[in-house]
């Protein structure tokens, strides 16, 4: 439902706000004494220095393993060095399957050490800067319904909520979660609460907020059992795991952040007025919190909803009426906390002051004064502060006077301003310039996957990522799909190797319809992301679209292809369909990479068995193992992805380490299969000769890249180019550190292998040399390069040079120059007949048959190193003509 464009104001003094706030009758808490906020609290025999917090904010920058990651510790680090005096680490994840994403913070017994050292790096921080530690809580969380551990749904429900589960596609007998399972998670918190302290935290806090497992159970009426009914029993698990971590972790801080009111209709939420969800009713929640009290926890950080607006025209839904009777608002608990809702207006536009803004404040500041004096001798969180931006210090410390809250918890106001309690100690006012203009940025980022941090006032870190990730956003390609005009015939498709549909999917991805896009892109192209990424787009689909004539761009096509399999794959949509009927056949495919796979598929889907044989130890061939990473990195979790229902289904063998000549023949493969595909791949370098220490060929140059083997080249490096890796050898060259690097091509720039716009040539290091044919090395005693003899043709763009041959003085050298086989192959298939190009020669009128009956094969082995989507092409259509063969009976198995 979408929500009118928030009507924004012009404040430019504190005497213009409280003047809004009053026109409102809206009671805004202001001090003009700022003296409580540099003050320190105590709670738990802990000292707080002042009255800032860090609220928990994911920052989905986590490594491998859940391990905090270098932004993890910049951020929080940024956060000690600028004076705030309790830093409530963010959500992080008891277990495996209960993280909300892949790059979601995880304890466990494995990354321990990591998090005591992001421990150390915080307190350190502090101490160094200001002579004091802060207090560092450690929140943890269970995702719930909204657990995706790899990336792909995984929900974990505590009851069914009509709206969710709509909303995520939850079917009515999708089952939740059992109350075994509930008993044995209380122990998994008490396991990573004992973690948390090992690693130094200071205290620990049972996140039940923002739909978390926890809060869900809150509002669980409709659950059978011990956890649903009562609030006795809704309350259950927050209770008992508190009291549980009391008692095992003597000494330590006990905390929970909770969502005080959810306003979901009746049955489904919690602290609202009964059947009306615009009432809000703290009853349940100070029960719930008296009851915290007794089980052990110390701190209480309060949530209380966002409100979210019916568009509606009714007098009493008016602005005006919910100024007056704020608790009348209608609340939503799932956007991410102080997240104004974005629906309705254009993302991240910077808002400024806004009515509703205040409003919703007071509403969260009143409810928040209800819990604090429920509950005295509990140190209240209060938060919703960054709507007030340099003004902030007034109304915090205004807020604390009366006693709506003892600590200010600061959101995005922190990520965008981290020296804010810092700047305030020191001169008593807020620099405006340094303030977070709610412009909802960082949300944003975390829309779209990205991670969290302020693209306005940390834009070198983050500027990128966010311009990055809008580019790909569903709301922005809608738009730019709209602009397709449904050509038919359609250029874009009959320039695509695979023959896609292009139309069709981008019609049904405005229709939001993901999953027929997805099948029309998946009928020509089993690996529809990693094209989307690889292919040469400007002489295919997007070189041919008419809306580069008409409007002067063109579709995004494979930015769209990208989104939508990107989003089939999220929704479970991308497994191989594995018929119940087994034909009994058997094929040998070998090689892992995209022909291979797309050959497979096909294979699998019509009910064949298949042993995949690849000689490295991971699926996705050049994409995977020699792209740069800076590229492309999803190749093997889309093939993981497509492969695994095969897997599941025992119709899929996957061997790895083999490869044909080194412990396995040609005829060894015919005899024990009914047919054989071969996409070794075109891995084989042209060279000048004998390579000298110091020249690596291009493929060479790229797996050791991409595999850390090599993480630095020399300040100046000489790459022969002409073949496909040219390109992703020159700029991983220049990521890791050649300073001059020289492009030497013997030919002219419109035959060279070249994707990116020719600009890249002029940029500052970069020396482009056309028409100049390498013909040896200069080699020193030693047996190391120091440059490379070429000869200058007379059509040469470096004119003047008297003689035609010279020497470029280069410490490290890279043959890009183009692909063929590997001797090794060449010898391992030398009953297969080859063509004068050194490749595979394929029979005429079978288009993927070698020769030898029942083997066949397609991609760099018979094309030379094509663009991924003509080998997926390939691959698919030689899984076709095998099946065909197979059907008229296959090998004897006895060749």
């Amino acid at each position: 439902m979408k929500l009118p464009l928030p009507e924004y104001l012009k404040v430019t003094t504190l005497g213009e706000l409280y003047g809004e706030a009053q026109s409102l009758n809206l009671k805004l808490p202001r001090a003009n004494d700022l003296t409580v906020l540099r003050e320190p609290a105590f709670v738990g025999g802990l000292k707080v220095p002042n009255r800032f917090c860090v609220q928990p904010m994911e920052g989905c920058d986590a490594g491998l393993g859940g391990m905090p990651a270098a932004l993890t510790f910049r951020r929080y680090r940024r956060y000690a060095e600028g004076g705030f005096g309790l830093i409530w680490l963010e959500a992080t994840a008891v277990d495996g399957p209960s993280r909300s994403n892949p790059r979601q913070l995880w304890i466990n017994r494995r990354n321990v050490k990591a998090f005591a050292e992001l421990v150390q790096d915080i307190k350190q921080a502090g101490r160094q800067r200001w002579g004091h530690e802060a207090v560092v809580i450690l929140q943890l969380s269970h995702a719930g319904r909204y657990s995706q551990p790899e990336g792909v749904a995984g929900p974990l429900i505590a009851h069914h909520e009509l709206a969710l589960d709509r909303q995520q596609g939850i079917p009515a007998d999708y089952p939740v979660v059992s109350d075994e399972y509930l008993d044995r998670l209380q122990e998994t918190y008490l396991t990573a609460g004992g973690l948390a302290v090992e690693a130094g935290f200071d205290g620990v806090d049972v996140k039940a907020c923002h739909g978390d497992l926890t809060a869900e159970l809150l509002a669980a009426a409709t659950r059978p059992g011990n956890y649903g009914g009562s609030l006795e029993n809704r309350s259950r698990f927050l209770c008992e795991t508190t009291a549980k971590l009391r008692a095992a972790l003597h000494g330590t801080l006990l905390a929970s952040r909770i969502t005080v009111c959810t306003g979901v209709k009746y049955p489904f939420g919690f602290g609202q007025a009964g059947l009306d969800p615009r009432q809000v009713d703290t009853s349940e929640p100070v029960q719930l919190v008296r009851a915290l009290q007794k089980a052990g926890v110390q701190l209480l950080n309060i949530s209380a909803g966002n409100p979210s607006e019916n568009k509606s025209d009714k007098p009493e839904r008016s602005l005006e009426a919910l100024a007056k009777h704020p608790e009348k608002m209608v609340v939503t608990e799932h956007d991410p906390p102080e997240d104004d809702n974005m629906e309705g207006r254009p993302p991240c536009r910077p808002q400024g002051f806004a009515r509703a803004s205040l409003v919703r404040f007071m509403r969260q500041f009143e409810i928040t004064k209800v819990i604090q004096r429920a509950v005295p001798a509990i140190l209240v969180v209060s938060g919703g502060f960054s709507w007030f931006r340099h003004f902030l210090p007034t109304v915090a410390a205004g807020v604390i006077g009366e006693g709506g809250g003892a600590i200010i918890g600061l959101g995005r106001a922190a990520l965008a301003y981290p020296d804010l309690p810092g700047d305030l100690i020191r001169s008593g006012h807020l620099e405006p310039d340094k303030c977070c203009l709610t412009c909802s940025a960082c949300v944003q980022l975390i829309k779209d996957g990205g991670q969290a941090g302020c693209a306005i006032m940390d834009s070198e870190i983050y500027g990128a990522e966010y311009r990055q990730r809008r580019h790909f956003a569903l709301d922005n390609l809608k738009e730019e799909a709209r602009r397709c005009l449904g050509c038919e015939p359609a250029p874009c498709r009959t320039s695509c190797p695979a023959q896609i549909d292009i139309p069709g999917f981008i019609k049904a991805f405005v229709e939001d319809d993901i999953a027929k896009a997805y099948a029309l892109l998946r009928k020509d192209n089993v690996l529809p992301g990693m094209c989307a990424h690889l292919c040469p787009v400007g002489s295919m689909c997007e070189g041919r679209c008419v809306t580069n004539t008409l409007q002067g761009k063109p579709i995004p096509i494979h930015d769209i292809q990208f989104a939508v399999a990107w989003s089939a794959r999220q929704s479970g949509l991308t497994g191989a369909r594995v018929p119940e009927r087994d034909s009994g056949k058997h094929v040998a495919v070998v090689g892992g990479g995209p022909a291979g796979i797309a050959c497979a598929v096909t294979l699998l889907e019509q009910g064949h068995h298949v042993v995949l044989l690849e000689r490295t130890s991971r699926l996705g061939g050049t994409p995977e193992l020699a792209i740069r990473a800076s590229r492309f990195t999803g190749a093997h979790a889309e093939v993981e992805a497509i492969l695994r229902p095969a897997l599941c289904e025992a119709r899929l063998w996957i061997k790895f380490g083999c490869e044909l000549g080194r412990g396995i023949s040609l005829d060894e493969l015919r005899r024990d299969h009914d047919a054989v595909f071969l996409a070794a791949g075109a891995w084989g370098e042209r060279s000048l000769g004998r390579r000298p220490d110091g020249v690596l060929g291009g493929v060479d140059f790229l797996r050791k890249a991409r595999s850390k083997e090599i993480v630095t080249v020399p300040s100046r490096v000489i790459l022969l180019a002409g073949g496909d890796s040219a390109m992703d050898s020159a700029s991983v060259a220049r990521e890791l550190g050649a300073r001059e690097l020289i492009i030497v091509y013997e030919g002219p720039l419109s035959e060279m292998h070249w994707h990116m716009p020719d600009s890249w040539f002029r940029t500052e290091g970069v020396r482009f040399m056309t028409s100049t044919r390498p013909v040896g090395y200069q080699v020193e005693a030693g047996g190391k390069v120091s440059g490379l003899k070429v000869r200058l043709n007379q059509t040469s763009t470096a004119g003047g040079v008297a003689d035609p041959e010279i020497v470029l003085e280069a410490d490290l050298i890279i043959e890009a120059m183009g692909l063929g086989l590997e001797a090794s192959l060449v010898t391992a298939l030398k009953a297969c007949q080859f063509g004068k190009d050194g490749l595979i020669k394929v029979q005429t009128g079978a288009a993927y048959s070698c020769g030898l009956p029942g083997v066949f094969a397609g991609g760099g082995l018979i094309n030379g190193g094509a663009s991924v989507v003509q080998c997926v092409a390939e691959g698919m259509q030689a899984g076709c003509e095998i099946a065909a063969f197979l059907d008229e009976g296959g090998l004897l198995r006895a060749v």
